[in-house]
């Protein structure tokens, strides 16, 4: 592989690249983490590719690479400067993401990739909760972006232990709730649902309320279940099956489906009997 690396410190689109054929997207990885491990030894351990690479089958494209990077950002962005002396920066306009264009040859063209570095200070964490099913041996019908969705509402439905604030007629005012962030973990939030003409159909959220509850895995998974397991989590096919069997607010199950329903199910475009009548053969 060859050419100039352009560094854009961004995620999102944040390079000019083009969608990596399923299977080229590891062996750039292992590319680019050899490089940087023969420049930066003190990397050993605390990197790893993220998502779904190496996880599609032949045929398939990965949007991008995304690596884990537990390391200081400095340090990283200097590490960076060292493997790629020939680099191109830009302006940092994510404090967590370091982007780069990476050229790699395929089928006789130079083609280009966007890796996205994603500075975090739990690799384990991030392995957990940015995982993917395999798609090689067919393990989910379903991308890790579904089940995700699953996951953040049966989250917001775990009890936060503190009552609705009501006003005479009954209706509440504020309340708290839990939160998934997959950057920053579990949170608990304060909603302001008071407007000055009546209460808002979407409440405010007090930013200088808000709480971290975990960032860690075993206590992310304990939160939601009884005798919870990492293999719950590896589709949306075990997560569903986990929620009906392991979810402690079993009283939670009916609004969770529901939301389900509406929240991912049609705004995805899914069949909601074709998915159960999937889902529960």
């Amino acid at each position: 592989m060859k050419g100039l690396y352009q560094f854009i410190l961004e995620g999102g689109h944040a390079v000019t690249a083009s969608p990596i054929p399923a299977e080229m997207s590891m062996p750039i990885y292992k590319e680019i983490e050899a490089k940087l491990l023969e420049t930066a030894h003190t990397l050993q351990g605390h990197i790893a590719v993220l998502g779904s690479v190496g996880k599609k089958k032949t045929g398939d494209y990965n949007g991008d690479i995304d690596v884990a990077i537990e390391f200081n950002r400095h340090q990283f962005e200097e590490r960076l400067k060292k493997t790629f002396p020939d680099a191109e920066y830009a302006k940092a306009s994510m404090p967590n993401i370091v982007s780069i264009n990476y050229p790699y040859d395929y089928k006789g063209r130079t083609s280009y990739a966007q890796v996205d570095f994603m500075i975090v200070d739990d690799l384990e964490w991030a392995l957990f909760v940015y995982s993917s099913p395999d798609f090689t041996i067919d393990e989910s019908h379903y991308k890790a972006a579904i089940r995700n969705h699953l996951l953040s509402i049966m989250i917001s439905e775990v009890p936060t232990g503190e009552a609705d604030q009501v006003n005479d007629k009954g209706e509440v005012e504020t309340r708290w709730k839990h939160s998934l962030n997959f950057a920053f973990g579990v949170t608990k939030q304060f909603l302001d649902y008071r407007g000055r003409n009546g209460l808002l159909k979407n409440p405010k959220k007090v930013k200088e309320f808000e709480q971290v509850v975990t960032k860690n895995k075993k206590e992310f998974i304990e939160l939601l279940f009884d005798r919870g397991k990492d293999e719950d989590f590896k589709s949306l096919e075990t997560l569903w099956k986990a929620l009906h069997t392991k979810y402690k607010y079993q009283d939670r199950i009916g609004t969770i489906e529901d939301r389900f329903y509406v929240e991912v199910l049609e705004r995805n475009g899914l069949d909601r009997d074709e998915f159960l009548k999937y889902i529960n053969q």
